[in-house]
Formats: C-alpha cells, sequence, structure tokens
C-alpha cells in the first residue's frame, strides 16, 4: 500500500506541475468565453438600419406595425423604418426594383385578406434567421391586436389576459424538507459536472496513455518494475490520476460558490446543491475517473506510439459525449425503461447519474444500489486491465492482436 501511495504521490505532483495540467485546468473557462462572445456581440452590438417597404392598401396596418414595433422593442430606438407605398395589381416587379436599386432592403406584400388568412409575402437579399423571426414576432402581434380590437376587447383588457404566471417552484425532499428551487442551478449544476467531468477524461486520458508509452520507450518502466509489481503500477498511476480529477472537482467548486454568491447573487445553500447531492456528484464524479483510468492505461500498455493510442481512446471517448445528447430525453422521460437501460450501461453510468441526481429527487436507496453496482463493475474492468497491463508492459516492437489479448484475459 505504501508503494501505491508513493507512485500515486509521484504521478500526482509530476502532473499538477506540468503547464498542460494548469491549461486543461481553465480550459472550461476559456471554452464558455469563446460561446459567449458571439451571444454578447449579439446583444451589445448595434443593429443597421432596415429601410422596409410596405405595399399595402390598409393605412391603419402601418400604424399598427409602428407601435408593434414600439411595444416589441420597449420603445428604445427601433432599426426598422416603415414606409408604406400603394399595392399596385402586379407587386413583384416593383419590388425587385426597389430592392434592387437599393432604395429598400426589403420589402412587406400585405394582400387586403390579411386579417383573414394570415398571409404576408416577405422579400428580402440579405436578412439572417434572427432578423426574419424578429419581424415574424412583430407581425404576429399587429394581427393579434387588430383581431382582439375587432371582438372588441378593451386594450387594457387584453394586456391583463396576456399576462403570464409567476411561477415560484419548491423542492420536498424525502425527510419533508421544503426548500425554495432555483431552476437555473437545478439544471445547469449537474450539466457543469458532467462536463467537468468529460473535460478532465479526456485531457488525463491523453496524460495517462502518453505517460506509459514514454515510460517504456525510455525503459523507466523496467526500473520501477524492479521495485514494485504491475499492480501496484497500475493502481498507483490510477489513484494519481484520480487525486488530480479530484483537484480539479475541488478548484471548480471553490470558483463556483465564491462566483455564485459574489458575481451571479446565487444562493447554493438552496436544493440545488444541498451537502446529500454534493456527495453524490463527488462519488459518481471520482468513479467515472477510476473507470477510464483503468481501461486508458490498459490502452497505454498495448501500444508502442501514441498515435495508434490515441485511435483507439478516440471509440472510448465517444461513451463521454453520447450522455449529452440524451440530456433532452431525459427531461422529458426520466423513469423511462430507456433512461433506465442507458444508466446501467457501466461507461455511461457516471454521466447519467450526476444529471439524473441534479434534476430528480433520487431515493438514497437507488443511489447507493447504482454506485454499488458501478463499483462492481470497475473491480471488474480493473482486473481485467490489470492483466493486460501486467503482460504487454514489456513487450516491446511487436503488434498486438486481438486474440492475444482474448487468451490474456483467460489466463
Amino acid at each position: 500500500m505504501n508503494k501505491i501511495f508513493q507512485i500515486a504521490r509521484w504521478e500526482y505532483l509530476r502532473r499538477i506541475k506540468s503547464k498542460a495540467f494548469l491549461f486543461t485546468l481553465f480550459l472550461p473557462f476559456i471554452i464558455f468565453i469563446i460561446a459567449g462572445i458571439p451571444q454578447y456581440l449579439a446583444e451589445t452590438s448595434e443593429q443597421p438600419e432596415r429601410m422596409i417597404a410596405v405595399l399595402c392598401n390598409d393605412n391603419d396596418f402601418l400604424r399598427q406595425l409602428d407601435k408593434s414595433v414600439q411595444d416589441y422593442f420597449d420603445n428604445s430606438p427601433s432599426p426598422y423604418t416603415f414606409k408604406q407605398i400603394i399595392k399596385p395589381d402586379s407587386s413583384d416587379i416593383l419590388v425587385k426594383e426597389l430592392i434592387i436599386a437599393g432604395a429598400f432592403d426589403a420589402a412587406l406584400v400585405v394582400p387586403d385578406s390579411f386579417y383573414q388568412n394570415n398571409e404576408i409575402t416577405f422579400y428580402t437579399s440579405d436578412y439572417g434567421i434572427e432578423e426574419t423571426g424578429k419581424l415574424h414576432r412583430i407581425l404576429n402581434s399587429v394581427l393579434l391586436e387588430h383581431r382582439l380590437k375587432q371582438l372588441g376587447i378593451d386594450p387594457e383588457k387584453a394586456n391583463y389576459l396576456k399576462q403570464k404566471v409567476n411561477l415560484t417552484e419548491f423542492t420536498v425532499s424525502e425527510e419533508g424538507t421544503i426548500s425554495k428551487t432555483n431552476a437555473l442551478l437545478k439544471y445547469m449544476l449537474p450539466f457543469i459536472f458532467v462536463f467537468v467531468l468529460i473535460m478532465g477524461l479526456i485531457t488525463s486520458s491523453q496524460a495517462l496513455i502518453s505517460s506509459i508509452i514514454e515510460e517504456r520507450s525510455s525503459r523507466i518502466v523496467e526500473i520501477l518494475l524492479s521495485s514494485v509489481s504491475p499492480l501496484e503500477l497500475m493502481a498507483g498511476k490510477i489513484a494519481g490520476m484520480g487525486l488530480l480529477g479530484i483537484t480539479q472537482l475541488s478548484f471548480y467548486l471553490l470558483v463556483l460558490f465564491y462566483g455564485s454568491s459574489s458575481f451571479f447573487d446565487l444562493d447554493l445553500t438552496t436544493s440545488a446543491l444541498s451537502f446529500d447531492k454534493l456527495i453524490w456528484y463527488i462519488l459518481f464524479f471520482f468513479a467515472g475517473y477510476l473507470l477510464y483510468s483503468s481501461i486508458y492505461i490498459a490502452l497505454g500498455a498495448l501500444f508502442d506510439n501514441e498515435r495508434d493510442a490515441q485511435q483507439i481512446s478516440g471509440v472510448f471517448s465517444l461513451f463521454l459525449i453520447v450522455p449529452l445528447y440524451f440530456i433532452p430525453y431525459i427531461l422529458e422521460n426520466p423513469q423511462s425503461t430507456i433512461t433506465n437501460i442507458l444508466t446501467l450501461i457501466p461507461l455511461m453510468t457516471p454521466f447519467f447519474m450526476i444529471i439524473q441526481i441534479g434534476i430528480y429527487n433520487l431515493s438514497f436507496l437507488y443511489c447507493l444500489g447504482i454506485f454499488v453496482y458501478l463499483l462492481l463493475w470497475i473491480a471488474i474492468i480493473t482486473w481485467l486491465s490489470s492483466k493486460i497491463f501486467r503482460t504487454a508492459l514489456l513487450l516491446y516492437g511487436k503488434r498486438i492482436t486481438l486474440p492475444e489479448i482474448i487468451r490474456w484475459l483467460k489466463k
């Protein structure tokens, strides 16, 4: 046990001091910043002024259109300027000439039967889907206001009818404790844990495989095996990478707690991050590290170069992103048979359990049962990986085949 601790300590200190670890530690923040820049630019940049021709014979339509635009932009300056043009019998030719000549950016052709059949034709040369969507919502507002007026409904009464429900959500625990739920925290926190776990596994797998291949190439592994057994070496490396994962998680939790209270005014003492959920997050997070580390360390022993090893490890990395695609399904079907089956697939169990624990109030016994089930699989996979690691570690210059691996596992 002391030798395993020494190897884990050596592996941990070697990795935590590296520039690669510091880069991966801040990589999620870099990704979030890069992803947020387009959204920030979209919200803060000024829209270009748009001249839109409105071909219609109803003067009231233009007045209502201007009013809907003011309401949509909350009485702030609107980028749209509308000009009414009496609609000719054949509007296509006129619209084409107006846009090609540059007099207008776009044109709305409003038939006399618009309020009955809800149809408007829109012509443009360079409008994006987001800008077209804004105009669509504004025109829907024009139609709604007209029909409310047609039905004789007072505008103030109409605004009263259109008011939305303010829903306050509370969570009831198994012990009967009622606490206010922050919807943002409830749904985002488990996804943050899953994202951090995925990023940590991707980066640590590469480091682990590179470490083993480097030690085999430089024959350092032969010196190590003169003092420790292959199983102790493997266990120490897995433990070291697990400690590295816990370090990453601790750093992100500190940032989350500090940032939520200092910058976002969020209360993390709510049921979104209760103590029992936090414990389960950490347990499944660490279990995910142990599971994948035992696989990647066996892969590193099978190859003499990183190129071949990375190709095979990429196949296992596909399991890391599968849970992200199933998040919408889990939200809609938390207790379905498919969700339960996916949760029981060992390579995806840590991710699905973190998501489900964060969103739903799973019972303690259920979480404990799944965790014990996952530990059993970790023990089986680690045992199989140890047989491959022990046999392949000192094989040099030989391409190992699948039948050989199966034969090792049967011994």
